[in-house]
């Protein structure tokens, strides 16, 4: 895609306004990180990239997952992100 003119008042892909051309032209070839390492790593996928694999490849030394006791007044949460978990984990503060 060639990135060539300043656009406004965008409501959708194919109505808005054209102010003028951007004071530095460049094209979009749309590749992506994930598709260059892709490439980069001779993979099948973005899913076998070694950004991905671990997350997804969970290791066998992870804790069990429990649920915690349900709470009827707030409290602080915090999430995080490990190779342990396909979703986020949510630890519990009193």
């Amino acid at each position: 895609m060639f990135m060539q003119y300043q656009i406004d008042n965008v409501t959708s892909k194919v109505d808005f306004d054209v102010v003028g051309e951007l004071p530095n032209k460049n094209i979009d070839t749309g590749l992506g990180l994930e598709r260059l390492a892709m490439i980069l790593q001779g993979v099948e996928n973005m899913y076998e990239t070694d950004q991905v694999r671990p997350v997804l490849t969970r290791p066998q030394s992870c804790p069990a997952r429990s649920t915690p006791p349900p709470r009827t007044r707030p409290i602080r949460t915090t999430l995080t992100m490990s190779a342990c978990a396909l979703s986020p984990t949510i630890s519990v503060q009193p």
